[in-house]
């Protein structure tokens, strides 16, 4: 029984980080867009129309994250929204 009982705390511990694991990933996967529109914040997975991440946003300001982390921010000069994006990864070279 004590065999049994290891067995299934093994299981509800991979369990666990299993579901850790896929909830961190998850968080990573797409952008959330915000913005106030007539007095009231919209957050959508849809950037609004006005947003563009290469040029001076002309309407409401837009925050974009990714997870808990600010990835950009039109109230910003364009030079410090380019230095908020994250970098793109160095690619793996074989030796």
């Amino acid at each position: 029984m004590g065999a049994c009982r290891r067995g299934g705390t093994i299981l509800e511990v991979r369990i666990a980080l299993f579901l850790l694991l896929v909830a961190q990933a998850w968080s990573a996967f797409g952008q959330v867009y915000s913005w106030k529109e007539g007095g009231a914040t919209r957050v959508s997975n849809e950037p609004p129309a006005w947003y563009t991440s290469y040029a001076p946003v002309r309407g409401p300001r837009v925050l974009v994250t990714i997870g808990s982390r600010v990835v950009d921010d039109t109230a910003l000069p364009m030079e410090k929204r380019l230095a908020m994006r994250p970098k793109p990864a160095k690619p793996v070279t074989k030796r």
